[in-house]
């Protein structure tokens, strides 16, 4: 029971994250202070595991941007935590 609180409270400070990342992503976008590009692939990754919809866009970006997309398969791969056996 324990772990599945935790893994539901990590899913959800993931989500956050990743969407307070790529809120200030687009605040970068238009303030010279923010590295505004960092911090949208930071939530992009962050969000990449949750939602079907940012997969969706990461693989259409694949067709589009083939050598962009080999590296954030490597970042991911590299980034992702590991699943846990039961």
């Amino acid at each position: 029971m324990a772990n599945r609180i935790n893994d539901t409270i990590g899913r959800w400070v993931r989500r956050g994250l990743g969407v307070l990342f790529l809120i200030a992503g687009v605040a970068g976008l238009f303030l010279p202070i923010l590295q505004g590009i960092l911090f949208l692939l930071i939530g992009t990754l962050l969000l990449a595991g949750e939602s079907i919809w940012v997969r969706r866009k990461i693989a259409g970006l694949g067709t589009r941007y083939p050598e962009a997309y080999a590296t954030f398969r490597r970042w991911r791969k590299k980034f992702q935590r590991k699943k846990r056996k039961k």
